[in-house]
């Protein structure tokens, strides 16, 4: 990868795959999280976000599997211990499982799939008020919604702090000042993406 530069990787899932058969890959540990979720689709989706962070990740650093430590810090945002200049992110939803990779630079990514009946009375919750009041439909609940997550998961504190109501974010797809920089925007047909990355 080149300097200041990042990658988002996308999978789709298919529900075809027999998981079983490839949980040798695995840790003990990590094959025991992978089937303590109670349904299949929950099962495929830690499998691939699996299959990502500890066989894909290393490949495209060109690393061998065994050779990266992941770890995760106290918020629950996971790391590669030794490799600072690297940074990755993981989100899942519905039927996708998307990878963010940034060299010289944190990243955080979200995925969220779209809900057109969502109820918009949760805003007040996870909205700060500057934000609140750009919330006129559906569209703009998830607009806002993966450009706050992307953000708290590139700080890496998420939602374990009460930061999530001091952010002043806005609908825009480009939102960007000296310090950070957030896309978002229609990711496939019912889904919203964005990335945020920090210098």
């Amino acid at each position: 990868m080149e300097k200041n530069s990042f990658k988002i990787y996308a999978i789709r899932l298919d529900e075809n795959v027999n998981l079983y058969n490839y949980l040798y890959m695995f840790t003990e540990d990590i094959r025991k999280y992978i089937q303590s979720y109670r349904s299949d689709l929950d099962k495929l989706t830690a499998f691939t976000s699996a299959l990502l962070k500890y066989y894909f990740l290393p490949f495209i650093l060109g690393l061998h599997p065994n050779s990266i430590n992941l770890k995760i810090n106290k918020y629950g945002k996971p790391y590669i211990s030794g490799y600072s200049e690297i940074d990755f992110n993981v989100s899942h939803s519905g039927e996708y499982v998307i990878l963010g990779i940034a060299y010289n630079r944190i990243i955080g990514v979200d995925i969220e799939k779209i809900d057109m009946k969502i109820d918009l009375s949760i805003c007040e919750a996870v909205f700060s008020p500057f934000e609140l009041v750009q919330v006129k439909n559906a569209f703009d609940f998830y607009l806002l919604w993966v450009k706050k997550e992307a953000y708290l998961k590139c700080v890496g504190s998420g939602f374990a702090t009460n930061l999530y109501q001091k952010t002043r974010l806005t609908t825009e797809l480009i939102q960007i000042n000296n310090k950070c920089e957030i896309y978002a925007g229609i990711f496939s047909r019912g889904y919203m993406l964005s990335v945020c990355m920090i210098k």
